[in-house]
């Protein structure tokens, strides 16, 4: 089993409803969950188990799918109650946190989470997953589909269509990296070292990476495209063995012989997605604004989008 849900834990007020006042007061206790934890890691020591403290995944706090715009995956969770979380602080999670609690971002395919034929129509549209896939992925986080079967114990062939769809709109627009074959040079190479060069940003290896030397501000890395090109997707990544530095950043395009602005962000752990208007240029660069030591980039990517009006 590699997963196993500990999920609100009869909350007693609001939407569960029906907890008696020992449950309610003091849910830690009254559940014993340390000793449960415990009971399922000695019957299963390779799972995962999550709630709104982890303590290996957590929350992210709404049932939308989307993570927070800046979401870290550590969190404290020794004062956070399962059931009872400040759910604002579970979808950013908390840059000085003491624990690694990565955030999955559950949603359902249709409004409920169980099978009702009176939804079939109601089935989410291949562009809104692609939405929600750039809410919960692109924001450094795990994206959790409910799919309900139907009482014929198979999946509704209007969810099935769905799904097709997405994975369609996904692989066609990710399937070329534009960015990939051409020239990057760096501001900075950390002690330059060659096992820190720019040019590992872009030879599609996670385990590679660009780094820098301690204390250095504002550090870049641009890319000569060698013609312009078209292109309205950005994905960054850091090498998130180590953790996640990256509190701030900026995409320049250099357009009508200036650098300007295109995209910024704030975290960008595993990985970050970044919609913008499409963009014509022959280079691009890449801006640290802040972090913390020290900072390290393992992919980047430029591509043009498929099938999603409107966004």
């Amino acid at each position: 089993i590699s997963e196993i849900w500990f999920d609100g834990a009869n909350g007693g007020t609001g939407y569960y409803g029906g907890a008696n006042e020992e449950r309610r007061i003091d849910r830690t206790s009254y559940y014993r969950w340390p000793e449960i934890w415990q009971f399922v890691k000695q019957l299963q020591p390779d799972i995962l188990i999550f709630s709104d403290a982890g303590p290996d995944i957590r929350w992210i706090g709404n049932e939308h799918g989307f993570a927070g715009e800046t979401n870290w995956s550590r969190l404290t969770t020794d004062d956070i109650i399962v059931g009872g979380a400040d759910t604002r602080t579970l979808n950013t999670g908390d840059p000085e946190g003491e624990q690694w609690v990565v955030g999955e971002c559950d949603v359902s395919i249709r409004p409920g989470w169980f099978y009702h034929a009176d939804q079939d129509s109601l089935v989410k549209s291949p562009e809104e997953l692609v939405d929600i896939y750039y809410k919960s992925v692109g924001r450094n986080g795990v994206f959790l589909l409910n799919i309900p079967p139907d009482r014929r114990g198979r999946f509704h062939e209007n969810d099935v269509t769905s799904l097709k769809q997405f994975r369609t709109i996904l692989n066609k627009t990710f399937r070329v990296n534009l960015a990939e074959g051409n020239r990057i040079t760096a501001s900075n190479t950390r002690l330059n070292d060659e096992q820190f060069a720019p040019e590992h940003i872009l030879d599609n290896d996670p385990e590679t990476y660009w780094s820098v030397d301690d204390k250095v501000d504002n550090p870049e890395f641009g890319i000569d495209l060698g013609e312009k090109i078209t292109f309205d997707r950005i994905m960054v990544a850091e090498p998130i063995r180590f953790g996640q530095k990256i509190e701030k950043f900026s995409i320049m395009a250099h357009l009508e012989r200036e650098w300007i602005e295109i995209a910024w962000g704030t975290t960008i752990g595993y990985k970050r997605l970044l919609r913008i208007k499409p963009v014509h240029t022959d280079r691009v660069k890449l801006i640290i604004r802040k972090s913390k030591p020290v900072p390290a980039i393992s992919d980047f990517g430029l591509y043009r989008s498929f099938g999603e009006e409107g966004k």
